[in-house]
């Protein structure tokens, strides 16, 4: 597709974007995306264009691996040419060419006013072609990924890509995540999100942020347990001290994860649902401090809420030891309010009260809790999970922070003022979450 992907860049990033020739002409709506890897193509979710030749969406929308896709405006039919996530991978970038027949549907302008106002709406479609509005009951911004969000209560319920449209009809976000809390709850990204989210999609095209994948190294992921196999990957030289180390970095986090490579060529890790994470192979004498120049690109979907088993959270919270430690056979108590001395203290617990119907143990089921903080840092606890008909009524257990380690890097670097979020994946699903907020 013949563009000037740096006039292009421009353009978008005004605060005001043009309107083609003869847009008064075409009503802006949502396009319909598919997969064609298969015989018959299956609807992904919708998209929006803010430029012809150009289409965000949720990334949630796009599956790990898609080879074919396929766009619609509800007249005209085309396939994606190329496409790139943001940093976060919140939302994916799409193109495709519009030269070669100009959308029935038009595109666009982006509202990025600090408050709503009245008469917003969401426009939200489905896997049937259909269209439709739900209420705003209630709008919060939050900072989500260290992205500028929106946290909405809506009266439905909404698809990854749904739009928060002003009274007079522009964009002033996308949803791109559902809310662990409530019903109905959605994130959206803000307008001032998606200028920023976009410019970092356009940076891959533009060259200014590369993407080069090592050949070789082949990433799987099932639920979010990903498999990383490089036994068909040339391994880079070392040279004298130096370790080969497998690095995966979440592209939102302040730290990196690696592992020293010996004889082995696999290795299977489980991650946080809803995360972008860049991995690669490197040679270093030292404990890696960057991802390598070439590295693969993996976004994991967001979780889908546990309901296997009939399973339901009664209680999620962190809880408190007494100074004088805790009795025999007894939990810690939950807190209404969390704090810093608190989370320092040592005496921090996660607790969780569940209830499930099984009629034998079942024990082969990872267990993983997150820390989230307000700048994006994610924070990783594995375990294992039992479903056991002696605790199915009443399952009541608590691990303490310190013991999962969740703390150790914030105890060490501060803790950010604002939203914290602590979620439970059980088999890759999301079981439960929760927020705190520390002034």
């Amino acid at each position: 597709m013949k563009k000037v992907f740096a006039l292009l860049l421009a353009l978008l990033l005004a605060l005001t974007v043009c309107a083609a020739s003869g847009e008064e002409e075409r009503t802006p709506g949502l396009y319909d995306l598919y997969s064609a890897d298969g015989d018959t193509p299956v609807w992904l979710g919708n998209a929006v264009s803010l430029y012809d030749g150009i289409l965000i969406t949720a990334a949630s929308n796009i599956p790990d691996g898609l080879r074919y896709l396929l766009i619609s405006d509800g007249v005209y039919t085309w396939e994606a040419e190329a496409a790139a996530y943001d940093n976060a991978g919140l939302i994916m970038a799409i193109l495709f060419d519009s030269d070669t027949q100009v959308p029935a549907a038009g595109i666009y302008q982006l509202d990025n006013s600090a408050a709503l106002s009245a008469g917003c709406r969401v426009l939200t479609g489905d896997e049937n072609l259909s269209r439709v509005n739900r209420e705003v009951y209630s709008a919060t911004s939050v900072t989500w990924r260290s992205a500028s969000c929106l946290l909405l209560s809506l009266s439905g319920n909404a698809a990854p890509g749904a739009l928060l449209l002003t009274a007079d009809g522009k964009l002033a976000g996308m949803a791109v995540a559902e809310w662990g809390e409530g019903t109905d709850r959605y994130v959206f990204l803000s307008a001032d999100g998606l200028y920023q989210s976009l410019s970092e999609s356009l940076d891959v095209f533009t060259g200014q942020n590369p993407i080069n994948p090592p050949e070789g190294l082949v990433i799987t992921t099932d639920g979010n347990i990903v498999s990383f196999d490089w036994s068909g990957m040339t391994l880079p030289e070392k040279a004298i001290g130096e370790e080969l180390y497998l690095i995966v970095a979440d592209t939102m986090n302040r730290y990196l994860t690696y592992y020293r490579i010996d004889d082995e060529t696999r290795l299977d890790m489980v991650l946080t649902p809803g995360r972008t994470y860049h991995s690669g192979i490197a040679a270093s004498a030292e404990s890696p401090s960057m991802v390598p120049d070439a590295y693969a690109v993996t976004v994991l979907p967001e979780a889908e809420k546990l309901t296997d088993y009939g399973f339901t959270s009664k209680v999620i919270a962190l809880a408190e030891e007494p100074a004088e430690g805790l009795p025999a056979n007894t939990l810690p108590t939950p807190v209404t309010e969390v704090t810093e001395e608190l989370l320092r203290s040592g005496r921090a617990y996660f607790y969780s009260y569940t209830t499930y119907e099984v009629t034998e143990t079942i024990d082969d089921v990872t267990l993983l809790i997150t820390l989230t903080d307000p700048e994006g840092n994610n924070y990783r606890y594995l375990s294992g999970w039992i479903y056991d008909p002696s605790l199915m009524t009443d399952d009541r257990w608590a691990v303490s922070l310190e013991d999962t380690g969740l703390l150790s890097m914030l105890n060490d670097a501060g803790y950010p003022a604002g939203i914290y979020e602590i979620a439970m994946y059980i088999g890759g699903k999301l079981a439960d979450s929760f927020t705190f907020e520390l002034k």
